[in-house]
């Protein structure tokens, strides 16, 4: 069987990119709490508390933000964020494959040749 070349590799991977569906990134936590009414059992020492609610936690232009989701929105979540992993695991083999692509006549330039104004 022929290996496939790495142009025609590197056009499957984008392929593949463009079928991922929605992406999310962050983390979703499961937390329970108190309510701070003292005749509540979740006061007690031992006692059921409350939840569980799920906290997603991301950052958006380099601040934290948090939000609660419903149980539904969770299934979505780890969807898009199975989705949003793959993505990176494809940025990464693509940058691979470029990297072959570069390389791949064999041919290294010699040190300071062919500089001209490709840097500008």
């Amino acid at each position: 069987m022929k290996q496939k070349s790495s142009s025609a590799k590197h056009r499957a991977l984008l392929a593949a990119v463009a079928r991922l569906g929605p992406l999310c990134s962050g983390t979703v936590s499961i937390t329970y709490t108190t309510c701070g009414r003292d005749y509540c059992p979740c006061m007690k020492e031992g006692g059921k508390k409350h939840g569980p609610y799920y906290v997603w936690t991301r950052k958006v232009k380099e601040k934290t933000v948090t939000r609660h989701l419903t149980v539904d929105q969770v299934r979505h979540w780890r969807e898009y964020r199975a989705n949003y992993d793959r993505l990176w695991n494809m940025v990464g083999r693509l940058l691979g494959e470029g990297e072959k692509l570069l390389l791949e006549d064999g041919k290294s330039p010699k040190p300071g040749a062919g500089r001209g104004n490709l840097m500008r």
